[in-house]
């Protein structure tokens, strides 16, 4: 009976031994509780539906490796959107994001323009014209401030400017697209919104494009009546909603221009004695024929605009022309200026 009783004891006694190290061993290693950050935002070329939203890395962005980490996100029917960018082991999130808008064969747009092809001012663009069309926008966590993103616009204008943003970062080793302050990712933004004012000829200094307030300017009383610059650079981001000439979709119109703008910002950016004239005229004829249009339709549809919000809308004059040296030499002056990317490492 004794013996049976120490059996018991002991094989008692050793199963709370293993009972409590099992414990010990599983409190050592707890299961990580996610990080997440929300972002909401919109894309406004005028506003686009069922549109596809991924968010990826900017240090990544556009190399053959490049995988997002979010995606599967559809705009709504009045082109916002709600993501949430999670990390499962538990790590901070921080540093710059690229919000990539693209749309598919779901996608419909308005027409911010007095007319888009066949369609007219407030109609709906189909997918047929749009199938090709990617907008961007940069955007950055700080892991020290809050885990909540809002209002991060894509439109025209900030898809060119990430794209002067991530050309001008390529070229400077100091900078760090996944290691950045506050500081040094608006000086980044205002830099090169600064490029996109010298390409499309219209003073925006210390303006940020990827805050502005740009909006869908087929709803005039949206549109500011007191900003003059958000007014200036809605009826501009309007104004290519009436490329297309019949034998390019829409898509198409802009996605030439976009890729035109970089490559002559990316040649400034590597080499100041270029000479764009002789080197690229072909990006420069597609960056002029699209000047005249966007000339010549900001003008006309900010009187559009005036009817319908019964007011006046201040706007800066859009010239029909920008010379390539002017170009040059505004891309360079942002380079090379306090403002310019030269010294926006991360701190």
């Amino acid at each position: 009976m004794k013996k049976l009783v120490h059996s018991v004891l002991a094989l008692s006694v050793g199963m709370a031994l293993t009972a409590c190290g099992g414990s010990s061993s599983s409190s050592s290693n707890p299961t990580p509780t996610p990080v997440s950050v929300a972002v909401d935002g919109s894309a406004i070329k005028g506003t686009m539906s069922s549109a596809a939203v991924s968010v990826y890395n900017a240090q990544d962005y556009g190399s053959d490796t490049a995988q997002p980490r979010v995606s599967g996100i559809q705009t709504a029917a009045d082109g916002t959107y709600s993501l949430q960018l999670t990390d499962e082991d538990g790590n901070r999130i921080s540093g710059g994001l690229i919000i990539e808008i693209a749309a598919d064969d779901d996608t419909t747009m308005i027409c911010d323009s007095t007319k888009c092809g066949e369609i007219n001012y407030g109609g709906t663009i189909p997918a047929t014209q749009l199938a090709g069309l990617v907008l961007t926008t940069f955007t950055y966590v700080d892991s020290s401030a809050s885990t909540t993103l809002e209002n991060v616009k894509a439109n025209a204008l900030t898809s060119m400017a990430t794209n002067a943003l991530l050309a001008s970062a390529e070229s400077n080793d100091n900078v760090d697209l996944n290691n950045l302050t506050s500081e040094s990712a608006t000086n980044l933004q205002i830099a090169s919104s600064g490029i996109v004012g010298s390409i499309i000829g219209v003073e925006i200094d210390d303006v940020n494009l990827f805050n502005s307030d740009i909006v869908d300017a087929s709803q005039p009383e949206d549109v500011s009546t007191t900003d003059e610059d958000a007014a200036t650079l809605t009826l501009i981001n309007a104004s290519f909603s009436s490329l297309g000439d019949g034998t390019t979709t829409l898509a198409q119109s802009m996605q030439s221009y976009f890729s035109a703008t970089q490559t002559i910002v990316s040649a400034v950016i590597e080499d100041e004695n270029v000479d764009l004239s002789s080197d690229f005229s072909t990006e420069l004829t597609e960056i002029a024929n699209v000047q005249q249009v966007i000339s010549t339709e900001s003008k006309a549809l900010q009187g559009v605009v005036e009817d319908g919000a019964n007011d006046t809308i201040p706007a800066k004059d859009v010239p029909a022309t920008v010379d390539a040296e002017d170009i040059k030499d505004g891309i360079e002056a942002v380079e090379n200026g306090t403002g310019g990317t030269g010294g926006t490492g991360a701190a």
